[in-house]
């Protein structure tokens, strides 16, 4: 059965909603460190990138989180730039132990995992003999900057608040179990094996942030 362009609009609306958010928030992320002049403004666009969801909650903590794990990153990654270690050798010790150090409190506060990742690009890419601390500075800014757009974008470009989303995975999980218990109901009435279970629709595996409503 062909279906309709219509139907088929209709039927992937909210990831047509969320690719127009991320285009969007994207376009105005590079826009808007090209008129900063910042010079490594790719972070804020690399940001946009990793904390849009579906819903403002969804975004709001993922930047909430990407702000939190960059700022223990780069205060580390600072700190093993500022060492001025050039040697191979030194360079990797250094490495190892700003991760390691990241990687500790990470394990402990999942919400700072990004803060590895941070120290390790904040050591290896700070250009040689610049301000250690004008280049933490900058990157913090350009997070910043990135997740404060994702937010916005989220929340005011074809909006799908959490409350939404649950209802409609509640509703999701409702029909899943409505479907079973017809299953039942039709082999009890024809004698058959009853069913242990359907198929667990998708919707019920992901634990969605639902904290804004």
């Amino acid at each position: 059965m062909e279906l309709r362009p219509s139907a088929l609009i209709k039927a992937n609306a909210d990831s047509l909603r969320q690719t127009v958010r991320v285009i969007v928030a994207t376009a105005a992320a590079f826009a808007a460190y090209k008129t900063l002049g910042l010079h490594e403004g790719y972070w804020a666009v690399f940001t946009v990138l990793i904390v849009m969801q579906a819903s403002i909650g969804g975004t709001l903590g993922a930047a909430t989180d990407r702000l939190l794990g960059t700022l223990l990153g780069a205060v580390l990654g600072g700190i093993g730039a500022a060492l001025g270690r050039t040697d191979t050798l030194e360079l990797g010790l250094v490495l190892v132990t700003v991760t390691g150090i990241a990687a500790l409190v990470a394990s402990v506060r999942p919400r700072l995992r990004i803060a590895p990742v941070t120290a390790a690009i904040m050591l290896l890419s700070a250009p040689p003999g610049s301000s250690v601390e004008i280049f933490v500075r900058d990157r913090i800014i350009e997070i910043g900057l990135g997740g404060m757009i994702g937010v916005l974008a989220a929340m005011l470009i074809l909006p799908a608040r959490s409350h939404g989303v649950v209802i409609a995975r509640t509703l999701a999980v409702l029909s899943h179990i409505e479907r079973m218990l017809r299953a039942q109901a039709d082999a009890l009435t024809t004698g058959l094996a009853l069913p242990s279970s359907l198929n667990t629709p998708r919707c019920v595996t992901r634990s969605p942030r639902w904290s804004w409503r």
